[in-house]
């Protein structure tokens, strides 16, 4: 049956459904008490339940049609033959599997804006498939139930009409009773519409996918079943803190054939404890059994759903019953109840069973009973007490209540500190569809990540030091990873790898619910994931999720705010014009609300969700208020989060600003009069290389009562991978963003803003959150004093700490701390130490030594802990060093469902300042020229060449400015490119953000920083010889902007790639000068545009082959446009590069790492020796790529040939100097053209930058200049001098070489400061 020329349902916003059967919480029937037990247990996405029949897989026949008035209009009849069609999967986006393309905008609606109406090309998605209803269906309700689909679509089943829906994030029912053909084929076919008046509502920052792309499934339910149920766990805490009143409370909804058909029906409800992994194991059910009740039924019409049925031919009947337990009645009262957080995620499962016949019901006249123990479980098919069981139905049930008051937002009568992250439900290979194994990894990693600060961080999940992990993992740094797994990128992956919608899919690829799965095939997902990385908190941005996601937000401890999937940003791109929203017109009130109003109906009873959320970006209006007092009146245990319309208006309970800067949240939270918290719902912008500045916003949280944290945007960088065939036949795999299908409009890269790749491998960014968010603070107690504590410290003191534990519910028990020595980043070896610390615990070969307290320290409690050493004794084995810091690390001291016993949650650093004196011991006397080679010097015009007899030669040019060659002893070249001064770097994605000229980039092409050349006519060069054998070669030039070429020119703003945002829309922010034309601002003031650089350096060449190089730069004049008030200038950097042979492939250096750090972002990274295997395993391939792979805070670099240990070694050479480094196949120009990782062209050799000073990336947003003033680059005069020294080849091979290589350099280092 076709509705080909009826009305256009998708263009009507009245219409929102036909024959939907109204919402509840999800719904599974189980036969068995065990059935409900196994579900629970969320280790498969196979259904538990005997009545539940997936109609997942890749059976389905799939047509795309242009337009829905393309489809034959037959298509919905049985007899309708699409066996000729190609099989898709289902649940997948039909755009990844081959068909349409698919397209990504931020906020742009990809039609015209004409609501209701979508364009006439719309392209229409026809899905048929075959299947046998099992015989069982006969005498029993079937549900048809589509858990999501995008936009909206009609179904037939066996060739009659069953009802239409919109709403892509949330399920749709239908009950096909009449329809189905129990123990026979059946055809179900589904014509699902790409654009739709639902669509208006759906404009988040995403891909535009369509089709289905959740399950669908067939759900059988007894005549009569439960139809619904709504449990609530209302607390009550007195005065004093101490817990006086708690209750369950759980109504019941049954529906039947007809109110005689429920008469003598009752309710169970059964109450199990769970155990230690959030589960209820079958053969200890009965000793888990905390509380039973059982009541019978009172009629309720609001309990029977009608939806598609006319009176007098198939009306339900609707009964109620209602139940409660007093939980503090219950034995051992309140000290055996266990309350429900992220930190200690206590659950009980309920067990509700509709029981038929056999009394014993402890009903009330109103339906309603009280709860008791009970003892025994209930068997299949029956129910103590007499009476057959028909169903059951079960729930997660965790003891919680959130509300704010006193102007803090509590969870159980504790104020929490919100460690949240924005996440969208995506896969890179099939959109929007995400699997059970994927949300569980992604939870995991939140909590958890198991990195350590240094090299065995890496080496616990077979990571290496820094991004080896991906070569270890077949990932390069290009897109051969995905060849190198045999994945396709559409549809031939699913069958291929013989993917299944049950658990076969597990099975076949041998996948395992632990973090074996990321070991096989690197398919890293979600709920993990974010517990490795100390998130507390998971923001569902911005629709309902699966719901999956929230029992196992439950089970593993993440709060979640569940958003009503409604955004409508691309009315009001500005935020300046509310009436143009939706949310204003009465057309779409129902339209919007219903949104709210199924959302909370199907997850009502989650134990994770701590705040409703009325959408995103939608402006403010009655919807939105009509919303908020539905959810009000239904919910007292959880407040309402809304940022649209000024985040602070009376729909929202929580002031919920987006990329607020840190002294407007500050001033927020003291602003007299306001009751309510600042949560920020996004903040910290993680585009690309990202993430500054985020330790700025958890200095104002942990400062500030009122501030209680917020949301990163985002997780996951939402690339797709797509395939593409080379010219020279080869396939390759890449990821793609906006524009690479051809998709117009798009924002191209902006979909990449994630703190994870696609992949859920790890930005850099993602260890500095771990490290902001995690549990403990840690310092050195009583360090506060003078010159005389001083003096007491380095005699008799024990060195002790001052633990301050974050958490709000629990405890330090289930941590294990360690600490140990580092010296000029290497650990001190335990045996060096007293006796009294070697006696205090057992030492590993790495320095660590336990660190045992007398007792755990309580939530938001403080304790000191001695490190069973004194001042005296460690100053004794730092004695040679010329930094030293205790090193405290925190481990999980028993597995947990998320990480294993053993894995580090924090590292801290603490500097031991005072225990070293003001300066390093005598430093080894520097060789003379006595017993070395005398120097040689030619010089011409132009040029001088200085060489010793022992076979090394330096070369330096007046044109070049400075050393262009350099051969060691060995005639090998060590300078492949010359050393030349570096202002610029390849812009980052916030560094383009802006407009009118207002960008950092486009203020830098503007000055040429990136054209800059040596003036010939001002370079000058000259020589002499010092008393000790020395010769010095001093330079001096100045730069200037060299012609821009025509390709340049057209690219020279820079700015904006992708980037729609408009900078300084947020209601909360400032008047940014984000659209300011800078040009032209200048032009008024009659300056300049492009600026100019002078530069004297003087190379000092000892006899012992090393060449110390002393700058003096001149930069006042490098940024000479005068800008709008607001702006602040900056250079990129101010540094030196040069090119080293690719031999020189073995990396180590001692400063901040392991991973890509910048001065901004480098939390996280600890200050210790790090080596990487090769330059290679440096770089960071961002999507989108940019300036990346620095390391800050560097003391000293070497770059040697692997195995021999001979090369070149670069250091800073004044006490207290550090450098920003970075070594690179790719140059600087190479990065700024490749608009993809796989586009970089290598140079054939590895570029060293070795930055005095290097602006920070930013954070707080993309789409304007961000970067805070303390980390910028003024322009001005600068100095800074650096060593650079031939390494000799050592005897040493393996960790021992890299050890003998960091001594030696250390010593090079303190030799020269």
């Amino acid at each position: 049956m076709s509705l080909q020329g009826a009305a256009r349902h998708w263009e009507d916003p009245s219409v929102i459904a036909i024959n939907k059967r109204k919402p509840h919480v999800p719904l599974r029937s189980f036969t068995a008490p065990a059935q409900a037990f196994d579900h629970f247990a969320l280790r498969s996405e196979a259904p538990t339940s005997s009545r539940l029949l997936s109609l997942n897989g890749s059976s389905w026949r799939f047509q795309l049609f242009d337009r829905p008035e393309a489809v034959p209009s037959e298509f919905g009849d049985a007899g309708f033959d699409a066996s000729g069609w190609p099989q898709v999967a289902v649940p997948t986006n039909w755009e990844c599997q081959g068909f349409g393309r698919p397209q990504y905008t931020n906020f742009v609606y990809p039609f015209p804006v004409n609501p209701p109406f979508v364009p006439e090309d719309n392209p229409t998605g026809c899905y048929q498939l075959h299947f046998i209803a099992p015989a069982e269906a006969a005498g029993h309700r079937a549900v048809l139930v589509f858990e999501g689909v995008d936009s909206a679509f009609y179904c037939w089943l066996n060739g009659q009409f069953v009802g239409y829906s919109q709403d892509s994030r949330l399920p749709a029912e239908f009950d096909v009773t009449q329809l189905l053909k129990p123990g026979g084929d059946n055809v179900l076919a589904v014509k699902v519409l790409k654009w739709s008046d639902g669509s208006y509502l759906e404009d988040q920052d995403m891909w535009w996918l369509s089709g289905i792309h959740r399950d669908v499934y067939l759900l059988l339910k007894p005549r009569q079943h439960i139809a619904d149920f709504h449990t609530r766990t209302p607390l009550e805490w007195g005065a004093d803190g101490q817990l006086t009143s708690a209750k369950l409370e759980v109504e019941v909804q049954v529906e039947g054939d007809s109110a005689a058909a429920l008469e003598g029906l009752t309710v169970r409800a059964q109450l199990y404890r769970c155990n230690a992994t959030g589960e209820v194991d079958s053969a200890d059910a009965a000793a888990a059994l905390v509380a039973e009740a059982r009541c019978g039924l009172h009629p309720s019409w609001t309990a029977a759903d009608t939806s598609g049925r006319r009176a007098g031919t198939d009306v339900y009947a609707g009964s109620r019953a209602q139940l409660s337990f007093d939980m503090l009645a219950l034995p051992g009262g309140a000290a055996a109840l266990r309350l429900w957080s992220a930190e200690e995620p206590h659950l009980y499962l309920l067990l509700l069973s509709l029981v038929e016949g056999g009394g014993g019901s402890s009903a009330t006249e109103g339906g309603s009973a009280s709860g008791s123990v009970s003892g025994g479980g209930g068997t299949s098919g029956s129910a103590a007490g007499g009476g057959e069981v028909l169903e059951i139905e079960a729930c997660q049930v965790g003891f919680r209540h959130a509300q704010v008051k006193g102007r803090q937002l509590l969870h159980n009568n504790q104020p929490v500190m919100i460690k949240g992250v924005n996440r969208h439900e995506h896969d890179p290979r099939r959109g929007k569809t995400v699997s059970l194994d994927s949300m569980v990894q992604d939870i995991r990693l939140m909590k958890q990540l198991n990195f350590n600060a240094d090299i065995r961080l890496m080496k616990q999940l077979n990571f290496n030091a820094d991004i080896r992990l991906m070569k270890q993992l077949n990932f390069n740094a290009d897109i051969r990873l995905m060849k190198q797994l045999n994945f396709n990128a559409d549809i031939r992956l699913m069958k291929q790898l013989n993917f299944n919608a049950d658990i076969r899919l597990m099975k076949q690829l041998n996948f395992n619910a632990d973090i074996r799965l990321m070991k096989q095939l690197n398919f890293n997902a979600d709920i993990r994931l974010m517990k490795q990385l100390n998130f507390n908190a998971v923001r569902c941005s911005h629709y309902p999720n699966h719901p999956l996601w929230y029992e196992l937000c439950a089970k593993l401890g993440l709060y979640v705010v569940d958003e009503a999937n409604v955004e409508t940003h691309g009315f009001d791109p500005a935020l300046c014009n509310n009436h143009l929203n939706p949310a204003c017109s009465p057309l779409w009130l129902n339209a919007i609300v219903d949104r709210g109003v199924r959302m909370f109906e199907r997850d009502k009873n989650s134990p994770a969700i701590l705040l409703w959320s009325l959408g995103n970006e939608s402006g403010y209006g009655a919807a939105h208020l009509a919303m908020a007092g539905y959810l009000r009146a239904r919910d007292t245990s959880r407040p309402i989060h809304y940022e649209g319309g000024g985040s602070r208006t009376p729909a929202t309970d929580i002031i919920c600003p987006m990329y607020a800067r840190v002294h407007q949240i500050e001033r927020l939270a003291s602003e007299p009069g306001e009751t309510r918290p600042v949560i920020l719902c996004e903040y910290s912008h993680s585009m690309g290389n990202s993430t500054g500045n985020i330790h700025k916003y958890w200095q104002a949280f942990e400062a500030h009562p009122y501030l209680q944290g917020g949301f990163i945007w985002d997780w996951v960088d939402q690339a797709l991978l797509k395939r593409e065939r080379l010219p020279d036949g080869r396939e390759m795999e890449y990821w793609a963003y906006g524009g690479d299908y051809g998709d117009t409009p798009n924002d191209a890269q902006f979909v990449c803003n994630g703190l994870l790749w696609p992949d859920r491998s790890l930005h850099p960014a993602a260890y500095g959150v771990k490290q902001l968010q995690a549990p403990l603070g840690i310092s050195l107690a009583g360090t506060a004093g003078g010159e005389q504590q001083r003096q007491q410290q380095l005699a008799a003191a024990e060195v002790a700490l001052q633990l301050r534990n974050k958490q709000h519910f629990s405890s330090t028990a289930g941590l294990a701390l360690r600490w140990r020595l580092l010296t000029d980043g290497l650990p001190v070896p335990a045996a060096g130490a007293g006796s009294k610390a070697a006696a205090s615990s057992a030492a590993d070969a790495e320095g660590w030594q336990q660190l045992r307290l007398a007792q755990p320290v309580g939530p938001q409690q403080e304790a000191a802990v001695g490190l069973g050493a004194t001042w005296a004794e460690l100053a004794q084995r730092a004695q040679h060093a010329t930094e030293a810091s205790v090193e405290v690390q925190a481990q999980l001291a028993a597995d947990q469902l998320w990480a294993p016993a053993g894995h580090e949650v924090q590292t801290v650093q603490l500097p031991l300042a005072g225990l070293l004196r003001q300066h390093p011991s005598p430093a080894p006397e520097r060789p003379q020229q006595q017993g070395l080679p005398p120097l040689t010097v030619q010089a011409d015009d132009g040029s001088v060449a200085i060489s010793s007899s022992a076979g090394w030669g330096v070369q330096f040019s007046q044109a070049a400015g400075g050393l262009v060659g350099w051969t060691d002893a060995s005639g090998r070249q060590l300078l492949v490119a010359p050393l030349s001064l570096s202002f610029y770097r390849a812009p980052t994605d916030n560094d383009r953000g802006g407009s009118g000229g207002s960008s950092y980039a486009a203020r830098w092409k503007a000055a040429g920083l990136d054209r800059l050349e040596i003036d010939a006519s001002s370079a000058r060069l000259q020589h002499s010889t010092a008393p000790d054998g020395s010769v010095r070669v001093e330079c001096s030039y100045r730069m200037c902007p060299a012609e821009r070429r025509d390709e340049e020119e057209a690219a020279a703003a820079g700015e904006g790639v992708g980037v729609g945002e408009v900078g300084g829309a947020h209601w909360l922010s400032e008047a940014q000068p984000t659209t300011i034309d800078v040009a032209a601002a200048a032009q008024e003031g009659g300056d300049q545009t492009e600026g100019t650089v002078g530069c004297t350096v003087t190379f000092t060449v000892r006899p012992d082959g090393s060449l110390r190089s002393d700058w003096a730069v001149d930069a006042s004049g490098a940024l000479p446009a005068r800008l709008a008030p607001g702006l602040f200038k900056s250079l990129p950097r101010v540094g030196i590069c040069f090119g080293v042979p690719s031999a020189l492939d073995a990396v180590q250096w001692y400063g901040r790492g392991p991973h890509e750090c910048y001065p901004d972002r480098k939390a996280g990274a600890a200050l210790r020796c790090h080596s990487a295997a090769s330059v290679g395993d440096l770089h960071v391939p961002y999507i989108f790529p940019s300036e990346s792979g620095g390391r800050a805070d560097v003391r000293w670099l070497a770059l040697t040939e692997p195995g021999s240990g001979s090369g070149l070694l670069a250091a800073a050479v004044a006490l207290g100097s550090s450098l920003q480094a970075n070594v690179s196949p790719y140059s600087v120009a190479a990065f700024e053209r490749a608009k993809h990782d796989h586009e970089l062209q290598p140079s054939g050799f590895s570029w060293v930058h070795l930055d005095h000073r290097h602006m920070g990336v930013g954070g707080d947003d993309s789409w304007s200049p961000t970067v805070h003033e303390e980390h910028l680059v003024p322009p001005g005069q600068y100095g800074f001098s650096l060593l650079l020294k031939p390494l000799e080849g050592a005897a040493a091979s393996g960790p021992d070489n890299v050890q003998s290589l960091a001594e030696r350099a250390n010593a090079e280092w303190r030799a020269h400061l």
